[in-house]
């Protein structure tokens, strides 16, 4: 694979027509946050895009809102094509996640947030952040620190969809 991270910027209209792509061909798992994600996708501060030879393979975006002012979200919205998930290991050595954990936090230095973190879904554990946060660190250049506790992650989360999260002090 040759994946290179770019931003939406100028490829604005490649990631809207993938976006259309996945409405209409996708099968392997509900997609109804892509009809929500195209209608509201400017309110995200940074979009990465992943593409291996010119073709839109992971994307995922910095998120601001419901957090405090210096705080932000990172891999937000994070998505896999279908093309490069696979079961026997390889992900882990050519996965997008920490290209675009990397180009999210340089965009983020010299802003005014101090705070970034990544999460994870409710029924994931806390083992599996630690893997994560260290897999990051290791590729991005970060330092990530898992956390015990859980965040609330949209305006009306009940507490059970609260996540777990790692923390990067910027």
């Amino acid at each position: 694979m040759n994946l290179e991270i770019k931003s939406i910027v100028n490829n604005e209209d490649i990631f809207l027509s993938y976006l259309d792509q996945l409405t209409n061909t996708y099968t392997y798992k509900k997609l109804d946050w892509i009809h929500t994600l195209k209608k509201e996708y400017d309110r995200y501060l940074h979009w990465s895009l992943c593409f291996n030879n010119d073709k839109i393979v992971a994307f995922s975006c910095i998120q601001k809102h419901v957090f405090d002012d210096d705080t932000v979200r990172i891999l937000t919205r994070t998505w896999f094509d279908n093309s490069i998930r696979c079961n026997n290991g390889s992900l882990w050595r050519e996965t997008p996640v920490a290209p675009m954990a990397k180009d999210q936090i340089d965009w983020l230095k010299g802003t005014q947030f101090r705070r970034a973190i990544f999460t994870l879904e409710p029924h994931r554990g806390y083992d599996l952040l630690k893997f994560l946060s260290k897999k990051i660190n290791q590729r991005a250049g970060t330092n990530f620190v898992p956390k015990k506790d859980k965040i609330k992650t949209w305006r009306t989360s009940p507490i059970e969809s609260y996540q777990l999260y790692a923390e990067h002090l910027l």
